[in-house]
């Protein structure tokens, strides 16, 4: 998944996702500044259905 950059991600969130409860899985990541622009980019992480 990708969030806005000023999004806090931690590994231990939970996250509805199109109706479903996710769980994040491993370190989230940020995007660099970038160089051209000065932005920052999105937030970068991997989430789970939790099931059960």
């Amino acid at each position: 998944m990708y969030a806005p950059s000023d999004t806090d991600v931690l590994t231990t969130d939970q996250f509805r996702i199109r109706g479903h409860v996710c769980e994040v899985t491993g370190e989230p990541g940020d995007w660099h500044q970038s160089p051209f622009t000065g932005t920052r980019g999105p937030v970068q992480f991997a989430a789970d259905r939790v099931t059960g």
